[in-house]
């Protein structure tokens, strides 16, 4: 089973090389790491270069159009991606190949994600929950998250991959795996991301907006445009 690893990135100097550090550091290695570039201004590129992984271009902004590039130049019979913010734990790649090795009507594996802070971490937590039962029942069924998912290529390939440009792209996408097999939401599949939006933008201000654009993408179909977050105040 060949494993492949996508990463979009931009402008993630400050986060993307824990982030590959914690993929070098894997049980179970990865046959390549793909980091897509999306039109990076500062030092995201040459640190990624330093650290000896592959980079794709994809100048047209938009967290799915960089996915679905990196994703066209995979050559992974599973492809796994993540956010350049997250760190992910040394059994992450090692629990993805299992959870598709026993399960051959899989075509997509993912879990939670916690952040990296302690503020807020009961209330974020009850949130998270709210969250994934709540979508469950919603959409019928398990989705994953991009900052912790992978799929099979071949499932990915025939539901026409990634669909959506921007926000979003993950539910998606999810959706359509759905018609092709079964999608596993693993609790014991847990990464760690940044906290950065929350801080920038306040705690409840980020929960409510959330609540809201999911509710404009999956009852009224519109498209999500979230503000990039970079910095933290």
């Amino acid at each position: 089973m060949i494993i492949s690893v996508v990463i979009p990135a931009y402008n993630e100097e400050k986060y993307i090389k824990r982030t590959l550090d914690s993929l070098q550091n894997q049980q179970l290695k990865a046959n390549e790491i793909i980091v897509v570039d999306n039109g990076s201004t500062d030092k995201t590129v040459g640190i990624c270069e330093s650290m000896g992984v592959k980079i794709v271009k994809e100048p047209k902004k938009g967290i799915g159009l960089a996915r679905k590039a990196g994703f066209s130049k995979a050559i992974g019979d599973i492809i796994a991606t993540t956010d350049a913010d997250t760190i992910l734990p040394p059994d992450w790649l090692y629990k993805i190949k299992n959870a598709f090795e026993k399960n051959s009507d899989v075509v997509a594996v993912g879990g939670p994600y916690i952040f990296d802070i302690q503020k807020h971490k009961i209330a974020l937590k009850i949130v998270s929950l709210i969250w994934i039962w709540g979508d469950r029942v919603i959409n019928r069924g398990n989705n994953v998250p991009g900052a912790n998912m992978a799929v099979r290529k071949k499932a990915y390939l025939e539901v026409g991959g990634y669909k959506k440009d921007k926000y979003f792209e993950d539910l998606d996408l999810s959706l359509r795996l759905r018609k092709k097999g079964k999608v596993l939401f693993l609790r014991n599949i847990l990464v760690v991301t940044s906290y950065r939006r929350y801080a920038s933008q306040g705690f409840l201000k980020t929960v409510l907006n959330y609540m809201k654009d999911y509710h404009r993408f999956i009852f009224k179909g519109k498209d999500v445009h979230m503000e990039d977050i970079r910095e933290e105040k």
